[in-house]
């Protein structure tokens, strides 16, 4: 059974884990540290390299009911967003 089988609310959910997995895999490389002027007025730096990765990881895992509800909210939305397809499609199909 493969992708072609599979019906599209199940799909859509996977397309939807995708983008969850995708979206947090790229806020590791996202700087989140230091975001406009310090105490004294300047402007801060963003931290680099490994030190932001780091950072970043350690707030995803201080995150992580926030990361989990993503995930599942966008499973949801790609599975109702196949569901609908799928009865558009199928509509279609048998008005030929």
């Amino acid at each position: 059974m493969g992708w072609k089988d599979w019906s599209y609310w199940l799909k859509g959910g996977i397309i939807g884990l995708v983008i969850a997995i995708l979206f947090i895999i790229l806020s590791l490389f996202i700087p989140t540290k230091c975001i406009g002027l310090t105490e004294d007025g300047q402007a801060c730096t963003p931290p680099k390299g490994i030190e932001a990765i780091t950072f970043n990881l350690n707030s995803l895992l201080y995150a992580l009911d926030k990361i989990l509800l993503l995930i599942l909210l966008l499973i949801v939305i790609g599975s109702i967003i196949g569901f609908i397809y799928g009865k558009i499609k199928s509509r279609k199909k048998s008005k030929k």
